[in-house]
This record gives C-alpha cells, sequence and structure tokens, in this order.
C-alpha cells in the first residue's frame, strides 16, 4: 500500500519503520525534506534485536507526501489535528483510508466537518506501539501492544479495516461498532491528567524542584485515588448514553486489573516499557525544574482530553467533581477559563474539543450524530 504517515516523532517514527519493513510504499510528512530511501533502524525493547529498513520518502510537502495514497495516518498532537485536516482536503482526489492515532480528542467532528469526499475515517483506541525515539529522524526503539482496537465511519466498513490494520501493524485489531468507543477509552485523558495534577497542584511561581521524578516508575498513591476517581466519573457517563453500544469500553482498573489504589499504584510503577518516561518539567538552572506547562500532559491532555469527558457529562448530566477540580487547577496555568466555578462552562469552553464545539449539546444530538 501507499501510506503516508503524518509527524515522526516517538510513535510515527514506530509505524513509519514498522510499514517500510513490512514492503510498503511510506512517505512521512514532517517538519524537514531528508528525501528518499532513508535509512531507518528499529530496535526492540527489553532486546537486543535491531532491524534495518528504508523509507521511501521523508518531506515537508504535503502535497508530495499524500499524492496518490491509499492511507494517511496521522499521529499530531490532537489540538493540531482540525489544521492539518484542512490542509490535506486539497491534495485528495480519491477516497482513502484516513486513520488518527490515538483516535481521540474529537476526530470525528473535524473529519465530519472539514472532508467534503466520502473518505474512510478510523481511529485507534491506544497506540498500537510504545516508542521512543533513539536518534530523531533515523532510528527508535519500541513494543508492540497485545493488541487494540478500532472504529470506523463509516461502521460498515469496519471489519475491513481491522483486518488491513492486523495486517499492517503486525498485531490482533478488534472491530469496536461505535466510534464513541474511542472517543471514550480511559487512557491517556485521565491517565495524565490525574498524575500532573496530583504533582503540581501545590505548585506556584514561588517553587522550584530539585529532581525530575520518572512519570510512572514514581507513581504514588495520590496518583491512583485521583486516576480512580476520574474513572468511576467516565463510567458513569459511559453509563447513562443508554442508546449507544458502548459494551467494549473497560475501565482503567479492568484494564491494569487493579481496583484498589494500592494495586493500581504498583501496576503503573511495575510497567517496564514506561519505566524511563520523564515528567514534563523543564530546567531554569542548575538543579532547579518547573513543571512544563507546554508539554503534551497539559495542551493536549486537558483541551482535547479530559474537558471532552467533562463535555459528554454535561450533555449527560452526570456530576464530574475530580475532573472539575482538575481542569480549575490546571487551566490558570493555560491561561484558559474552560470552566468556572460549579463546573459550568467559562468563556474558552469551547476552545478545545468538547462536542459542544461542534453543535452537539442534548442527548438527542450525540444520539444522532454516533448513530449515523
Amino acid at each position: 500500500m501507499k501510506i503516508c504517515i503524518v509527524g515522526f516523532g516517538n510513535i510515527g517514527s514506530a509505524l513509519a519503520g514498522m510499514l517500510s519493513l513490512g514492503g510498503h510504499d511510506v512517505r512521512v510528512f514532517t517538519s524537514v525534506h531528508l528525501g528518499h530511501n532513508c535509512p531507518f533502524t528499529l530496535n526492540e525493547m527489553g532486546s537486543a534485536k535491531e532491524m534495518r529498513t528504508s523509507i521511501n520518502l521523508v518531506t515537508n510537502d504535503l502535497g508530495v507526501a499524500v499524492k496518490d495514497v491509499d492511507m494517511i495516518i496521522v499521529t499530531y498532537p490532537s489540538f493540531m489535528l482540525e489544521s492539518f485536516v484542512k490542509n490535506v482536503s486539497v491534495f485528495l482526489t480519491k477516497p482513502i483510508l484516513f486513520g488518527v492515532v490515538p483516535g481521540s480528542g474529537g476526530a470525528e467532528y473535524i473529519t465530519n466537518q472539514v472532508f467534503t469526499q466520502k473518505h474512510v475515517i478510523f481511529g485507534l483506541d491506544r497506540v498500537p506501539y510504545i516508542a521512543r525515539l533513539i536518534e530523531k529522524n533515523h532510528s527508535v526503539e519500541f513494543s508492540k501492544k497485545e493488541s487494540v482496537n478500532v472504529a470506523v465511519i463509516p461502521e460498515k466498513e469496519t471489519v475491513t479495516v481491522a483486518k488491513i490494520l492486523e495486517d499492517l501493524l503486525q498485531l490482533p485489531v478488534y472491530p469496536l461498532k461505535n466510534y464513541l468507543e474511542v472517543s471514550l477509552t480511559p487512557s491517556n485523558a485521565i491517565l495524565h491528567t490525574s498524575r500532573i495534577y496530583s504533582m503540581f497542584k501545590e505548585y506556584n511561581s514561588n517553587i522550584t524542584y530539585t529532581r525530575v521524578p520518572y512519570f510512572y516508575r514514581d507513581w504514588t498513591l495520590d496518583s491512583s485515588e485521583s486516576l480512580i476517581a476520574l474513572d468511576k466519573e467516565l463510567r458513569s457517563i459511559i453509563l447513562s448514553m443508554k442508546e449507544l453500544e458502548l459494551s467494549e469500553i473497560k475501565t482503567i482498573r479492568e484494564h491494569y486489573e487493579s481496583e484498589s489504589v494500592d494495586a493500581m499504584t504498583e501496576k503503573i510503577r511495575s510497567i517496564s516499557s514506561f519505566k524511563n518516561i520523564p515528567s514534563p518539567m523543564k530546567k531554569v538552572s542548575d538543579k532547579k525544574f518547573v513543571p512544563d506547562f507546554l508539554s503534551r500532559y497539559f495542551i493536549e491532555d486537558i483541551p482535547f482530553g479530559l474537558l471532552i469527558i467533562k463535555g459528554f457529562a454535561l450533555i449527560t448530566g452526570v456530576d464530574t467533581p475530580e475532573a472539575d477540580q482538575i481542569i480549575l487547577w490546571s487551566q490558570k496555568w493555560l491561561d484558559k477559563e474552560y470552566l468556572i466555578d460549579g463546573g459550568k462552562p467559562g468563556c474558552d469552553f469551547l476552545l478545545s474539543g468538547v462536542p459542544q464545539a461542534y453543535g452537539i449539546d442534548t442527548l438527542e444530538e450525540m444520539y444522532r450524530f454516533y448513530k449515523s
């Protein structure tokens, strides 16, 4: 297949390398032009196995990158998706498979609003690989997930797309019945936000830290308490959507097989592929660090993660005190007013991925969108 990977970070690099290794014509759209036949190396985490391949094209020319492709897979942060979809739409001369990895963050609304051609849209509930760059543009270390799930618009194409992705990704891909099962998967939207809140909720501009803790390896009981509270709020929202088939959404407690605070903390600390990921902090002077409020943990996971959950909470009438306090805390560092006291929408509420930003304000409108 002719496939364009959009973004050449951790996940984009792993996808580009794996698909090239599988013999596909892979083009990468990124910020630099490296040309044709770019050597690339993949290392499997926890082993000495090294795989070498060549990526057909790495370019910063969007028109060239997507010319005559069969599939586009976007790995950009959610806040970059809308502008990319608008930019790429003018170059697409035939219907294609258009994927977003992971597929949350409002992808279903953006593609529905922008695309006029009948592209097949798909989103994965989670990334298929844990990946970390070794040398930017040249090598990556990765490990495969056991499996991923995919939702597709239109739904009738789901089984076909799942089979195609299984061949491409070289791991099991299970079909979902509704795109909302991707949008409300309990992943980064609650995992990352619970952790940054527990780490930095006492922070003020007079505080500095002497070290950068590991994000997962140093996971705390406090982080687990917040995570489980968010997980329960999300579950209440899902259970209130009685007219939609959302049975494939597992709680994060089920996903990690950890029901208690202690068990969750031990589980997250023990995930070997996560162990070296640092917390989102930046150095301000010798041995002095502060939170990096421009990291994706803040500028993606709050407005295009936790706020989307809050948007559905408002539609379904579910109270979300834990989500509210995290959003209210974080927005002052993001210079936004997403919510006001009482968990009501603030003046910047629609500057996010919430369904209300795309005209979905009621249960009836939500059902109509996700049933169509």
